[in-house]
């Protein structure tokens, strides 16, 4: 599976449970904005941080709109990058607007705890999308 073929992420996280899809894209959302920011993995990135107080620059932010956008399959707002300028966030206009036919009729608020399955998914797709 190529993750930089939106069609095919998102018939992997259709393959999801619909209670582990949200914990896959976050982890998908946080993986870019910390690529973008340059943090190791094990670096924490909080859901409600703004991330240009972390350092996001908006080049970067145009980087990670565009990693996105691919991978999902579907276009991305550019100001809502800005508009919308934390990890939870990005997430919810995700599920809402480009991805809203995955999360239809599933509860896409935020589970209180990490879903392991969600995040081997993801962290599985983020592996594949940095292999050269």
């Amino acid at each position: 599976m190529t993750l930089g073929s939106g069609e095919l992420f998102a018939v992997s996280l259709r393959r999801l449970p619909p209670a582990e899809r949200r914990e896959a894209l976050q982890t998908v959302v946080i993986g870019e904005i910390k690529s973008a920011l340059l943090m190791a993995e094990q670096d924490d990135v909080p859901l409600d941080a703004n991330y240009f107080e972390l350092g996001m620059s908006s080049l970067r932010v145009i980087g990670v709109k565009d990693r996105l956008q691919e991978e999902i399959g579907g276009g991305i707002d550019t100001s809502m990058f800005f508009n919308r300028p934390t990890v939870r966030q990005v997430v919810d206009y995700l599920i809402s607007e480009p991805l809203s036919d995955l999360f239809a009729g599933a509860d896409a608020q935020s589970p209180d705890e990490p879903t392991p399955d969600g995040e081997r998914f993801a962290a599985a797709l983020l592996d594949e999308l940095y292999q050269v």
